[in-house]
């Protein structure tokens, strides 16, 4: 070997550790991972939003799930502008398949699972992180508020963290929200940050269905997480009023959420701690059964769905007669009515108690409005009233003035000091004789 050879081996190696020493001083906290379809109206203001994340110590990882429109183009734009960007290109094979995919090519020690048209607030990442490594949890959760699309209003809710239901202390254990282990949060990934562990551990992955592919995750993840955490602040705004959001067109794909609900339980069905989560998940299964029949748009999905779950589900996952059992007693009544009518039965009493609750809100809203007005009356009278009071007030104030005029016109009067001095003399005569005395 040359001397030559043998110092270019030497810089090589030097080369190699210095490398390695960076990469270990530039250690991913978090892995941002953002599932991607025709997203050109939001992706740019999306990017800002993370790429604007005061938790610097992070990668985003775009995975473009075969966009047609300039989504592609953007994405690599938007890669050469911040080495912590990876942008990585599939088929068209749905948000699941790509949340998969960039989850294979992280390495963030904790990861987020983030939409392409919602708003992160620029502390997001950073809270969240700090809480999960405080906690030493296997997921932490954060509320989120609605941003609506059309308006330009944030709209606050409490739908994506029940905080009713879990222990006030964090963080806090599965065996300490067992009954209500898949209720006290929603299914959607993005306001939840896990650890990798977690994931891999337990090899969790999304579905590789059109929608509703993130159920099977998180439930899944719920139900093999020990740790769970939260913090209080709301730092993400979902979107609404839009039409290009990844869960629209549930009557295209009616069978989604029975996929996603079906690879769940045979997953978790014989798994140890079943039984103590059963209640939850059960209550669970119902109430998306009934959402999604709520928002197909066609009878034929509505059908479908309809007889899945009349015939098979309820069946199969022997679900109990006990009405303890039920969260939720409409949910509980409709489930009863199931047993006894057709798909078309059922959505003509649903429609019609519908009606029924539009017929109550609205004699609501009358009462209210009818309630309004007379507290308007009542109010307008008593504004009268007070106007009335102030112009006394200040009649009596103009009266005080003229009268301490008065009086400090007759104090000064020559009449006034005579007859101060007059009736002052007789006061020092009998204190003097009082004296001799």
């Amino acid at each position: 070997m040359t001397k030559d050879s043998l110092c270019a081996i030497i810089t090589n190696d030097k080369n190699h550790f210095k490398r390695r020493d960076n990469e270990m001083e530039k250690e991913v906290k978090v892995s941002v991972i953002v599932p991607v379809y025709n997203s050109e109206a939001f992706i740019r203001q999306t990017a800002e939003y993370i790429l604007g994340q005061s938790l610097k110590d992070i990668e985003i990882i775009f995975v473009d799930d075969g966009s047609t429109d300039k989504t592609r183009e953007i994405l690599e734009e938007i890669s050469k502008t911040d080495d912590r960007v990876k942008v990585l290109h599939q088929q068209n094979s749905f948000a699941g398949a790509a949340r998969n995919y960039g989850f294979r090519e992280s390495s963030g020690k904790y990861l987020v699972f983030w939409d392409a048209d919602d708003i992160f607030l620029p502390e997001a990442l950073e809270k969240m992180y700090d809480k999960i490594v405080e906690d030493d949890a296997d997921i932490c959760i954060c509320p989120a508020d609605y941003y609506d699309n059309e308006t330009g209003k944030v709209l606050k809710n409490n739908v994506y963290i029940k905080y009713d239901m879990i222990p006030e202390k964090t963080p806090f254990l599965k065996k300490d929200v067992e009954d209500v282990l898949f209720n006290f949060s929603t299914n959607v990934p993005w306001n939840k940050m896990y650890k990798r562990e977690l994931i891999i551990d337990n090899n969790l992955e999304f579905q590789q269905i059109q929608r509703a592919n993130d159920n099977y995750f998180v439930m899944t993840a719920f139900f093999y997480a020990n740790r769970f955490t939260y913090i209080n602040e709301s730092v993400i705004q979902y979107r609404i009023n839009l039409s290009t959001s990844l869960i629209g067109g549930n009557s295209k794909t009616p069978l989604c959420v029975y996929e996603a609900y079906k690879k769940t339980y045979d997953r978790i069905k014989d798994e140890a701690g079943f039984d103590k989560v059963r209640q939850s998940f059960l209550n669970k299964a119902m109430r998306a059964c009934f959402y999604f029949l709520s928002v197909q748009t066609k009878f034929e999905s509505y059908e479908v769905l309809y007889n899945k779950y009349k015939d098979e589900v309820f069946k199969e996952w022997n679900y109990p007669e006990d009405k303890e059992f039920y969260y939720n007693e409409k949910d509980y009544n409709r489930y009863q009515r199931m047993k006894e009518s057709t798909a078309i039965e059922f959505m003509v009493c649903e429609y019609q108690g519908a009606i029924n609750e539009v017929r109550k809100l609205k004699n609501s809203r009358y009462q209210l409005r009818l309630k309004n007005d007379r507290l308007k009356d009542k109010n307008d009278r008593l504004r009268e009233k007070n106007e009335k009071l102030k112009v006394a007030k200040e009649n009596l104030k103009a009266q005080v003035s003229r009268l301490k005029a008065r009086i400090a016109e007759i104090e000064n009067s020559t009449s006034f000091k005579i007859g101060k001095a007059i009736t002052y003399l007789p006061g020092l005569i009998k204190k003097a004789i009082k004296g001799k005395k």
